[in-house]
């Protein structure tokens, strides 16, 4: 029997691209980012470092695979803005990449500036060279080939995180890869009609997911919000961050 993809909400109009990083480049000259590298075209990958003091970090929040995705990255922007002027007491030791494709933002493009999807370019057992160059969903013709990628892939080696929530669009679904049914359900139960789910309606070759989930045994929960403003957003997602960020499992 065929799958059935979520349906998708009503897109709404995009403003401009070029406004996407300008809250993360005012965020990064107050709060200078714990580790930073480069795009493709050479704009600045940030992350910082919150919570409690570790060499190695609970959660990693990342957002922004794709730039035709930009609620991901203005959420996730707004969330550590809160967290750098008003931090969560005890909060546990997170990481947090606001934008993994900047040259994607800026370009309101699905994939980085080589035309490859970020989210299909991991070195996974089910890696795909053969997808057309024109397809949106391209991988590369050989896995961890953009620079994005290979930084984050040294990021989580250094900081070595326990789980992983990544930010995307638009299906309204808690999608989860590797032993992470309690952090998903946990996480569904504190948004409004988001479902769990272990299957987001089609193949995936070469994602992140895949990649740190189900290869690594990692918890990661791909988090797919609404098209909505961020005004529309915050109220309720803001504040999911943070509780998914303070799940504990044993509780």
């Amino acid at each position: 029997m065929a799958r059935v993809i979520p349906a998708i909400e009503p897109t709404l109009p995009v403003p401009s691209p070029t406004n996407h990083l300008t809250p993360l480049h005012a965020l990064q000259q107050q709060h200078p980012p714990t580790e930073s590298g480069q795009s493709v075209q050479g704009n600045p990958l940030l992350a910082w470092r919150l919570g409690a003091p570790s060499p190695t970090v609970l959660t990693l929040v990342v957002a922004a695979f794709h730039g035709d995705e930009p609620e991901s990255a203005q959420l996730l922007t707004r969330w550590l803005a809160t967290q750098l002027a008003t931090p969560t007491p005890n909060l546990p030791p997170t990481l947090c990449i606001p934008a993994l494709n900047p040259d994607g933002l800026l370009a309101n493009t699905r994939q980085n500036a080589n035309g490859i999807d970020l989210n299909r370019n991991w070195p996974t057992t089910n890696f795909d060279s053969t997808t057309p160059i024109n397809d949106p969903y391209f991988g590369g013709h050989t896995p961890a080939s953009e620079a994005e990628t290979q930084w984050l892939q040294g990021i989580i080696a250094t900081y070595q995180p326990a789980r992983i929530l990544s930010l995307h669009t638009p299906y309204r679904v808690v999608n989860y890869d590797g032993p992470a049914t309690d952090w998903a359900e946990y996480l569904s139960s504190q948004l409004p009609n988001y479902p769990v789910t272990t299957d987001i309606g089609y193949p995936t070759p070469g994602s992140f997911g895949t990649y740190y989930g189900v290869e690594r045994n990692l918890p990661v929960i791909t988090l797919e919000l609404i098209e909505a403003p961020l005004a529309e957003l915050w109220p309720t997602h803001g504040p999911a961050i943070t509780a998914a960020c303070q799940f504990n499992s044993t509780t």
